[in-house]
Order: structure tokens, then sequence, then C-alpha cells
């Protein structure tokens, strides 16, 4: 049993495909969608349950009462309540996992928002010698809590382990929301870990966003810090070096 704040199943999903996570050109970018209350929650109120492993099946269900924190928050739809479910089969080279998520935005009582969005994730992954790859498909439905605002987002990514460095690029493509064009991006990102040991790497990345006219999707956000405002039409960019250490 898992209590108080923690991350959404359907969240964890994306993070076992994401080459880039919390870095410029993490996938929650695109995926969590500055249109819905957010598709890649970390709930401040939240009950869950997760089932041991079985021969390589696990699963986990949970129930938040609070959404205040990412798209939300800023949307002013703080207090929505939801649930989350996701279930995956990891074993050897394989990952496959598929999740849902609803957030009850007609429960706000915001004038004109009347539906309760909600989210179908599929990820996957698969690893040979030193190569792996990765995807994405993600289907959003009543975006916002707007009858009818459905978008599909899908990607892609592939690394290349080379003793201590591992090669990465990944590639994202939101389509536009059913309601309103030119809403749609699609972003790119490369980049090179380098091992110094077990506990600590160094990093470095390139990742771009490509807007439609009227998409302000960013290529910085997904936890890796300040994210600069994008401009409607606008195609964000920019490198980004680290270190990361695990204590």
């Amino acid at each position: 049993m898992i209590l108080g704040k923690n991350e959404s199943p359907v969240k964890m999903l994306s993070r076992k495909v994401d080459f880039f996570g919390n870095q410029i050109g993490d996938s929650r970018n695109l995926t969590a969608d500055k249109a819905s209350a957010g598709f890649d929650s970390r709930p401040n109120n939240m009950i869950a349950y997760a089932t041991p492993n079985f021969s390589g099946f696990s699963g986990t269900v949970g129930y938040f009462s609070n959404l205040t924190n990412g798209p939300a928050a800023d949307s002013g739809l703080s207090g929505i309540d939801g649930f989350a479910a996701a279930g995956q089969y990891e074993n050897g080279p394989l990952f496959v996992g598929v999740g849902y998520e609803q957030h009850n935005i007609s429960n706000a009582g915001v004038v004109g928002l009347t539906g309760d969005e909600n989210v179908w994730r599929l990820a996957a992954g698969y690893t040979i010698g030193n190569f792996k790859a990765t995807g994405l498909y993600q289907w959003e439905n009543d975006v916002g809590g707007l009858n009818g605002a459905d978008r599909n987002v899908w990607g892609l990514g592939a690394g290349y382990n080379m003793d201590a460095f591992l090669f990465k690029a990944q590639y994202y493509n939101a389509g536009e929301l059913n309601s309103v064009g030119n809403t749609g991006a699609d972003m790119w990102a490369v980049g090179v870990d380098y091992s110094m040991s077990k506990r600590t790497k160094l990093q470095f990345a390139y990742a771009e966003t490509n807007n439609d006219s009227l998409a302000t999707m960013s290529a910085f956000a997904g936890g890796h810090g300040d994210n600069p405002a994008t401009v409607p039409g606008g195609n964000p960019s920019g490198f980004s070096m680290g270190i990361v250490h695990n204590f």
C-alpha cells in the first residue's frame, strides 16, 4: 500500500522508456500536455496498491483526491480527483506496459468544462546486446475537460552502450487537438552519457521542439528545472551538460 505524494502509475510507464528523463528532451514536454490537468502527474494525496511481481507481471492502481501540481495548478484546475491504473510485463530484454488515467474535471465546477479527461498509454522497450529500442503511444480524450478535444502522442527512442558511453536519441510527435487546428508539435533529442562509476555519470544533451502556429510545447520541462516560456508557434531548442550522482 502506498499513501501520500507519489507518482501516477501511468507516469511511471513513460519513465521506463525515456532516454532523456529529467533532461532537456524529456518526453513529458509532449506527453504531459499543457492543455490537460497533467497526464504525467505526481498527486499530493494518493492511495495506491502495487501487486507483487508474478514471473515478470506486475501492476499498480491508485486514487488521488487533490491534483494540485503541474498544468492543473497553472490552469486553475487544482483540486481535481481521479484514478489511474497500469500493468506491465518485464522479463529479460523485453518490457511492455499499458495504463489508463482519468481526471474528473467535471467536478471542478468550471463553466464549459463538462468532460472528464482521460489518457491511455502503451509503452515498450527491447534490448539486443548493447542496443536498446523504446516506443510509446498515448491516446488523450476530452483534454482539459473539453468534449471532443482529443490528441494522440507517439515517440521512439534508441540507445547504444559502448564501454562507459551511452549514445542516445529519441523523437516524439504530438498531434493536433481534434477541436483546435495548428496545435501539434514534434520534438527530437540527441545526447551521450558517460558513466564515471556505478553511482556517477556525466551527461550532454541537445533538444528541439517544433510547434505548430498555436502550440506552445517546450523542450526543457519535465523535471529538468527552469522552463523558459514558449510563444505560440515558437521552436525552443537548447543543450545542457550536467553530472548525476546517486547517493
